[in-house]
């Protein structure tokens, strides 16, 4: 066996041991968050195919209404607290999941 196919050879099995250790080092581990929440989330209803989303900001009730029409052809802003979108997950237009993303 040649010297250059014997390096190659060793280091290919460098290689897979050091991949299998690190492997096994991520499965557990703790993460630490710090901080606070600040605002307390919106409520939000879905009645007669209208959602409704009331957020409390800076000691008032801002509401909106939004038809599920209105949802499905673009992002709905919520007097710059959040946006609200709706995602069909059928063909019949059915089963819906809402995405709400705090800004």
């Amino acid at each position: 066996m040649s010297a250059s196919r014997k390096r190659f050879i060793s280091s290919m099995l460098l290689l897979v041991g050091s991949i299998s250790s690190v492997a096994g080092a991520a499965t557990g581990g703790v993460i630490h968050f710090e901080g606070m929440i600040v605002e307390s989330p919106c409520e939000v209803n879905v009645k007669a195919r209208n959602v409704q989303m009331a957020c409390d900001r800076d000691g008032q009730v801002k509401t909106r209404t939004i038809s599920f029409n209105q949802l499905s052809q673009a992002p709905q802003g919520v007097q710059n607290v959040a946006t609200m979108k709706m995602n069909y997950i059928n063909p019949e237009r059915t089963l819906a999941i809402l995405d709400i993303v705090y800004n």
